[in-house]
């Protein structure tokens, strides 16, 4: 089933869909007050999540790294399991050897 029906059906069957759906982002100033560092990784095919987030990441974000994870949508964790992992575990080893 594709990503975009999967969405819609979950939406239908699920009690906190209205929350999802009334989700906002967060505001330029509240990024920038982050100071620790942030991994965003996003599917190439994510619905939910525009490829922009990246660039917006590493604008607003001081310590912000962003990615683009290829053949993955908004469960990118699953589509592309080990390539997240790894992403993931360098970016921590990164932020350790940095201290």
């Amino acid at each position: 089933m594709p990503p975009i029906e999967q969405y819609h059906l979950g939406i239908q069957s699920d009690s906190l869909s209205n929350m999802a759906v009334q989700m906002t982002p967060f505001s330029n100033k509240d990024l920038k007050s982050l100071k620790m560092p942030v991994l965003v990784l996003i599917g190439d095919e994510d619905i939910i999540n525009p490829k922009r987030t990246i660039r917006l990441t590493e604008k607003h974000i001081p310590k912000g790294q962003g990615e683009i994870i290829e053949n993955a949508g908004h469960f990118l964790s699953v589509d592309q399991a080990d390539k997240v992992n790894l992403k993931m575990l360098n970016f921590l080893r990164n932020v350790e050897k940095n201290r």
